[in-house]
């Protein structure tokens, strides 16, 4: 497995972070006490194709820096989670199906994690599965376009808890939670929504114009159901089938940030070979051009040329209405434990329901 490499500089990737948090730090709560994420790369610590811990050099690094962080109480760190992802090329050496290689390798890390920290902290696994284009057997497995999706991290965190002492007793029946013009925090992974609840049937997010993701995951943390990234109702921008601004935030927290928010299985991308490809891939005409007096649009498409001159040819798209969109199965008695909710976007209100089968 080759480790991951980024074409844009550091200058150029700071400048980038630094223009999408002004623009946005009046959507942003800072707290005194809470600290960025910290994130530790251990894809060495496997050989390609395989999930046998070889080599602990990194994770044994990671977790002594993770210690003195916990030790030293730096932010309101609780939580580790572990990102673990690969690529749709086949696994040939060791007779596994794509992404099964990734949970293999996210569960032996887990593993180990927990023989070193004990309770001291908890460990989530955030298993991202096979990502990424399909297998194309002429550009060889080891393409920059497979192997940016073949990576193991640690992400040390503070995750949003639930405050609420009777959420555990809640029952998906007759569910319905509210959220209004509500933006998650990057310390958190931009969580929104983070709920234990119980019984079988189906949840259902409305998420009006705004892509929101809701997860379901088991008692393991790993997900077991995803929505993807989904506006449930047509947008105010005639000209454009995807909202620019809403492109380029999914796509800079997804390629420039790395945060696991903005992932997964369902995760719908575009590669483009051209700027204006780009454009014309968010378009309801192909054909056309945007109009130069849109200002909001103008903003979020320069920065979408920025990141495109920089280096990003993936972009992060997302699924806008259609039957079934928005729509998970819960069953508890099948391990499934707690509802996630993903608002990296705008000021974004959703709306949760649940159902169950008549008895």
């Amino acid at each position: 497995m080759i480790r991951q490499s980024w074409t844009i500089p550091e200058e150029e990737k700071n400048r980038i972070l630094n223009l999408h948090e002004t623009a946005t730090k009046k959507h942003y709560l800072i707290t005194e006490d809470v600290t960025e994420p910290i994130e530790f790369n251990i894809t060495n610590s496997f050989p390609s194709g395989k999930y046998e811990l070889t080599n602990t050099s990194e994770i044994d690094d990671a977790i002594n820096k993770i210690n003195e962080f916990l030790k030293t109480a730096k932010g309101s760190f609780n939580t580790i989670v572990i990102n673990s992802s690969e690529s749709k090329v086949p696994n040939r050496g060791v007779g596994m199906v794509p992404g099964q290689l990734s949970a293999k390798r996210g569960e032996v890390i887990e593993k180990y994690i927990k023989s070193k920290l004990g309770d001291s902290v908890n460990v989530r696994v955030n298993d991202l599965k096979a990502q990424g284009p399909e297998w194309d057997k002429s550009k060889g497995a080891n393409n920059p376009e497979y192997t940016k999706y073949q990576y193991v991290t640690l992400t040390l965190s503070a995750e949003k808890q639930q405050t609420n002492p009777n959420s555990n007793d809640k029952s998906i029946c007759d569910f319905n939670f509210r959220e209004n013009r509500g933006q998650g925090l990057e310390e958190n992974n931009y969580v929104t929504f983070d709920r234990t609840l119980k019984d079988y049937g189906e949840l259902t997010i409305d998420t009006d114009s705004i892509p929101d993701r809701m997860i379901v995951v088991n008692g393991q943390n790993s997900i077991v159901s995803d929505t993807g990234y989904v506006a449930t109702k047509p947008h105010q921008y005639r000209e454009f089938k995807y909202v620019p601004a809403y492109v380029y935030s999914l796509t800079l927290i997804n390629q420039i940030k790395k945060n696991t928010s903005v992932s997964g299985s369902k995760l719908i991308t575009i590669d483009v070979n051209s700027f204006e490809e780009l454009v014309s891939k968010l378009m309801v005409n192909p054909s056309s051009k945007p109009n130069p007096k849109d200002v909001r649009a103008e903003t979020s498409l320069k920065g979408l040329e920025t990141l495109f001159k920089n280096g990003v040819r993936t972009f992060v798209l997302y699924t806008i209405g259609g039957e079934g969109i928005g729509k998970v199965p819960f069953d508890s008695r099948k391990g499934d434990s707690r509802v996630i909710v993903y608002s990296p976007v705008g000021q974004t209100g959703y709306t949760i329901t649940g159902k169950c089968p008549k008895q």
